[in-house]
């Protein structure tokens, strides 16, 4: 087998991507609009195929394919299968990357083509039913086109071993489609070698999960109940959907993978009232010659028309107006600074915690969003060294 390098480049057999409705005209389905949207923010160079196919047929399948991902991110390829070799060598200088770092994606290959891509070093990825994700020579297989991010991951894992720290990320699509806008989750390594691929809570996670060292996970965004208990609390009774309950045990089940963050760390910061318990012990914390910082004075109110509520309000040093807001933190979308005009006290409130960075330019949101994980990934090791040792 040829020396494979990371994977730099993706081309997509063309019959993968369009299905056709009862109407009979073929279309691109949610599903594989997802798949290509992830693929032009990947990074990676991306390519379609056509077999032999009449020009007015390959122009509207292509007009198809540009509504859906960036003009500029596909390159479109059409078989000529008289000279198969000729073929390939146009992919290869438009991705202007060697063929030993570029993968083939198709459910059936001719044979004559078969060779050709194997003997010019490229790796053949089958979409099958009876898939095999071990690599036999120069071929493998996937079950279906989304199992293919973590197996892309895989492949740059088994040839770059530790020196790239794969980060698979579970997050809702409008979330993850934020990110991927402003290229936060390439799947080719970046120049600090950190990979990302989506984890898709619907598949079985022990093979998306074999090559994954950290895991970047947004829990709220899979909540589906929350019932408090008798004293008003919500942490222990907030119910998520079944994949991120299996996601929670595979990570307890493989402490050796990082987590950014915890569900135990989570967990307080969508209950406004054991956060506020959390920063009333800010008061035990002061530095010489800096600014004080403490908990906002707050009252927690059960019912607004209790005659005893603006004596309440008085003894908690809470005076109108105010800011209110509902004990459930989840599901509040902005953070706000703002300066208090009288006491000139800088108040902090709802910091998101998983924030998105919109409001701060990419060239410095996305470097500082990437150290963070590399320092989280850091931080958990040595304090896991520390344990054992």
């Amino acid at each position: 087998m040829e020396k494979r390098g990371a994977v730099q480049g993706v081309l997509l057999d063309a019959s993968l991507l369009f299905s056709e409705p009862p109407c009979g005209r073929e279309q691109i389905t949610p599903e594989v609009e997802r798949f290509l949207y992830r693929f032009c923010f990947s990074n990676l160079r991306i390519g379609v195929l056509f077999s032999t196919i009449r020009a007015e047929f390959l122009a509207e399948k292509e007009s198809l394919l540009r509504a859906v991902a960036p003009w500029h991110a596909l390159h479109i390829q059409q078989l000529d299968c008289s000279h198969t070799g000729h073929t390939l060598t146009e992919v290869t200088s438009a991705f202007n990357v060697p063929a030993e770092s570029c993968i083939f994606i198709t459910d059936q290959c001719n044979e004559d083509f078969r060779i050709e891509l194997l003997c010019q070093g490229w790796l053949i990825c089958f979409v099958s039913d009876s898939a095999n994700s071990n690599i036999r020579g120069n071929e493998l297989s996937i079950k279906e086109l989304d199992d293919l991010p973590s197996q892309i991951a895989k492949l740059n894992k088994e040839v770059l071993h530790d020196k790239v720290l794969i980060i698979g990320y579970a997050m809702k699509w409008s979330r993850e489609k934020d990110f991927l806008r402003r290229h936060a989750f390439p799947f080719h390594p970046t120049d600090s070698w950190l990979s990302f691929f989506p984890i898709n809570l619907e598949l079985p996670l022990q093979q998306q999960l074999a090559s994954v060292d950290l895991v970047l996970q947004k829990p709220t965004d899979e909540i589906i109940g929350i019932i408090p208990d008798d004293s008003g609390k919500f942490m222990g009774h907030i119910r998520f959907s079944e994949g991120m309950e299996q996601l929670s045990r595979y990570l307890q089940e493989h402490p050796h993978i990082y987590v950014v963050d915890p569900l135990e760390r989570i967990l307080p910061l969508l209950d406004r009232d054991a956060i506020q318990a959390i920063l009333q012990g800010l008061s035990e914390v002061t530095v010489p010659g800096h600014p004080r910082v403490r908990s906002p004075h707050f009252l927690k109110v059960s019912k607004f028309d209790d005659p005893g509520l603006l004596d309440a309000l008085d003894s908690a040093k809470v005076a109108l107006p105010t800011i209110v807001k509902p004990q459930l933190a989840c599901g509040i979308f902005d953070a706000h600074t703002m300066v208090q005009d009288v006491t000139h006290d800088h108040v902090i409130v709802d910091v998101n915690y998983f924030s998105s960075f919109k409001e701060i330019q990419d060239d410095k949101a996305i470097p500082a969003f990437w150290k963070a994980l590399q320092t989280a990934a850091s931080m958990q090791h040595e304090a896991r060294y520390a344990t054992r040792s």
